[in-house]
């Protein structure tokens, strides 16, 4: 009797465990008969993971602009550091030039390009100077007497031999007369003084001084620097052609120069600012490749040009 009953109940709990069982599986077929995605879209549609998708789009563009701001000053930050390197470059490259000369005068010079001191040997452009046909005469003149002047007791000119002629006039006060300046003092002197008058962008003036130097003194070390910067003066008042046809023959006369690799660029720069973009990309192909130790400062100049020319 006892045992039936416990078999009973047994039947029973299988049955219970029977229905659960069944019911559970009716459960997972429901949600397995769901549309796919169903779920996760009850969860995308929630508001709050609207408003984080929305707070990352806008992180993202904020990072983005950030970068390009950072590009953008790492671009300024290395154009500044290449025009620096170039200018320190040349005034070492001055300092050396002034180190190696004889003359006392010129061992005590500023090391400050921009602000070198007069020399005796050299007048400065804000000295008046006549200009005269002897070569030998235009050295540092001074001033002359144009003449004298009676006034009366009220002021006025009653006489006088002033030469108030335009010729002469023109003489005594037109800027162009400081050429003869070019004329006198040794190489060290005339370079240091072209170069001061490139650098405050006075080419006209730095061309006459450095024409003078290479003709006054054609075997000295100094001339191939002068013709670079002479190109450079002439290219500065836009004369381009003229320019191309010294920097070119400045890298036949001098291939292992310093500043060859330099002169190469100038040239390709003209070429490419005159219209030749093929001689152009071929110049810049030239310099890579006869000068692979060129300075960092020419090598980067170089590539933007090449840029610039779609080469």
């Amino acid at each position: 009797m006892h045992s039936n009953m416990t078999f009973g109940k047994f039947i029973a709990g299988l049955a219970v465990t029977a229905a659960v069982t069944a019911n559970g599986a009716a459960n997972a077929e429901d949600r397995h008969s769901l549309p796919p995605g169903s779920y996760e879209i009850a969860q995308v549609t929630d508001p709050g993971v609207y408003a984080l998708q929305e707070e990352m789009r806008q992180l993202n563009g904020r990072i983005e602009e950030l970068t390009f701001q950072l590009l953008e000053l790492q671009e300024q930050m290395r154009r500044m550091q290449e025009d620096n390197e170039f200018r320190f470059q040349e005034l070492e490259r001055t300092d050396q030039t002034d180190a190696g000369g004889s003359a006392a005068p010129a061992a005590s010079q500023d090391k400050d390009v921009a602000a070198v001191t007069p020399d005796p040997a050299l007048p400065t452009v804000n000295q008046p100077q006549t200009v005269t046909g002897n070569a030998s005469e235009e050295r540092a003149a001074p001033p002359r007497n144009l003449g004298t002047l009676t006034i009366d007791g009220s002021g006025n000119i009653v006489g006088g031999d002033v030469d108030f002629s335009q010729g002469q006039i023109d003489s005594a006060i037109d800027g162009k007369s400081v050429a003869s300046v070019a004329t006198g003092g040794s190489a060290e002197d005339l370079y240091r003084a072209g170069y001061k008058h490139v650098l405050n962008g006075e080419y006209g003036v730095a061309e006459e001084i450095f024409r003078s130097l290479v003709e006054q003194y054609p075997d000295d070390p100094l001339v191939a620097d002068a013709r670079f910067w002479l190109a450079e003066s002439v290219r500065g008042q836009g004369r381009l052609q003229e320019a191309a046809e010294i920097f070119i023959a400045v890298r036949t006369d001098y291939p292992s120069a310093q500043k060859a690799p330099e002169t190469l660029l100038k040239i390709g720069q003209i070429m490419s600012m005159l219209g030749d973009r093929d001689v152009a990309c071929v110049t810049f192909d030239d310099a890579e490749a006869r000068y692979p130790s060129m300075s960092e400062t020419v090598r980067t100049h170089i590539r933007d040009e090449r840029a610039k020319a779609q080469c």
